[in-house]
């Protein structure tokens, strides 16, 4: 089965209760908070929109299951034990239940489109309406719970006996009607439009350095530090490419390229590794007060950039690995954001470290490193405090909220530095090379 905001294929499962997938729906001007069977065609093209189509065996009792409400709520039904809450107990706490397995003018039952299980299979094709207040996340669960309390109308003990699943599904989820909400959860709303402004951004950003190069080649100061801040423009220029093709994909369909999306994770990792790595290099004084860094120091830089791009990249494998959308909100949420905030603050460490050292060695540029140290010691720790910031914030905020100010972090910094490398800036005024290159 296709995760995304568009589910579709097979799902074939032992298990009678089997979550599928979550979207969080945007809220609509209404007054009460309710999910309604039908449509009432254009008149309705704000409110959050669930078409359900499912081929399923004609013996089993089919159920499709909606829980909404905060990510805490969710989580309690979904990390219980069996011992705790079984198969049927799980249903009776559902907001929601469409049966399919009854034919109805707002369920019907239809001939699948498979010749070859016209025979043994139902199709049901339900569309359903979401109105809400506030912003909610909805997870859809596939149930298989057969209960027998049909055959005793006066009972008031509920037996369920449990099935396995098998259905086919072409669940559409969307939020309004444009490019960057129709597909995109309110926890995704806006992401699209902002990865187009920071892409833009970026070319003008890679356009700034070609002229500084130029300027910079002219007077024989192209150091090798104005190459490796090259190259990191140019991997985040490509992480944002990945990304923008993500985005339009998703935009257009409703399905995830997750091979995009890894891509889009390893430029980004490699872009901040090459930066961070240009800023150690920087504090350290290489071609600002020194022509070269200690064969030791070397030694550490390349230990400390290959242990940080792994840090990296285990955010990137993490959450393709382990990705579970019904635990974790996003790919911080896990032990992997740990891993990252640890090795951010320990490249902030070092980096205030060399700066201290190198500005106790060299007098001169006392007030260049402390400027220095105060800017870009800040930019190690942005992203550290955004992310455990988003944590007492609104789940549905959160991603948006890293993500935006991720970019912003890399953004400002490359910004920075672009001013600090361009000869006919004053702020090159206060980084004087340490010594020209050859012609």
């Amino acid at each position: 089965m296709s995760s995304s905001k568009r589910m579709t294929g097979r799902v074939f499962s032992a298990q009678s209760w089997l979550y599928t997938d979550r979207f969080c729906f945007y809220p609509a001007p209404v007054i009460s908070e309710t999910l309604e069977t039908g449509s009432n065609g254009d008149a309705d093209d704000n409110y959050g929109k669930i078409l359900l189509k499912t081929t399923f065996p004609k013996n089993h009792k089919l159920k499709i299951l909606f829980y909404w409400g905060s990510f805490s709520d969710w989580k309690t039904i979904y990390e219980a034990k069996h011992s705790e809450l079984s198969c049927g107990e799980r249903e009776e706490l559902a907001n929601f239940k469409v049966r399919l397995d009854q034919n109805s003018t707002t369920n019907p039952m239809l001939v699948p489109d498979d010749p070859s299980l016209q025979d043994t299979h139902h199709m049901a094709v339900t569309e359903h309406q979401f109105h809400a207040i506030t912003p909610y996340y909805f997870f859809i669960v596939l149930s298989n719970c057969d209960t027998y309390n049909d055959m005793y109308p006066d009972s008031n003990d509920y037996m369920y006996s449990q099935g396995h699943i098998d259905a086919t599904i072409d669940f559409l989820l969307t939020n309004g009607n444009t490019l960057d909400s129709k597909h995109f959860g309110a926890d995704e709303m806006g992401i699209f439009g902002m990865t187009i402004g920071f892409f833009l951004m970026q070319i003008f950003v890679l356009i700034g350095f070609s002229l500084v190069r130029i300027a910079l080649i002219n007077r024989r100061k192209f150091h090798f530090t104005v190459k490796i801040f090259g190259w990191a423009l140019v991997l985040q220029f490509m992480s944002l490419l990945m990304d923008l093709c993500y985005y339009s994909n998703y935009s257009t369909q409703g399905m995830a390229d997750e091979n995009l999306n890894i891509a889009a994770g390893i430029f980004s990792a490699l872009a901040e590794t090459v930066m961070v790595l240009l800023l150690i290099s920087l504090a350290k004084g290489w071609t600002v007060v020194r022509r070269k860094i200690s064969i030791a120091g070397r030694i550490k830089m390349a230990l400390f950039a290959t242990l940080y791009l792994m840090a990296s990249l285990t955010v990137v494998v993490w959450r393709t690995m382990t990705k579970d959308s019904a635990l974790q909100l996003y790919y911080f949420d896990s032990s992997a954001g740990w891993v990252y905030i640890g090795s951010r603050v320990t490249a902030f460490v070092w980096f205030l470290r060399c700066c201290r050292t190198t500005r106790k060695q060299f007098r001169k540029k006392l007030g260049f490193y402390t400027k220095f140290m105060f800017f870009f010691g800040t930019w190690f720790l942005l992203n550290p405090f955004i992310i455990v910031f988003c944590n007492y914030i609104g789940d549905w905020l959160r991603f948006k909220i890293v993500y935006c100010f991720m970019l912003i972090t890399m953004m400002s910094g490359q910004i920075a530095m672009l001013l600090m490398y361009n000869p006919t800036h004053q702020y090159n005024k206060s980084f004087p090379f340490h010594a020209m290159t050859s012609a």
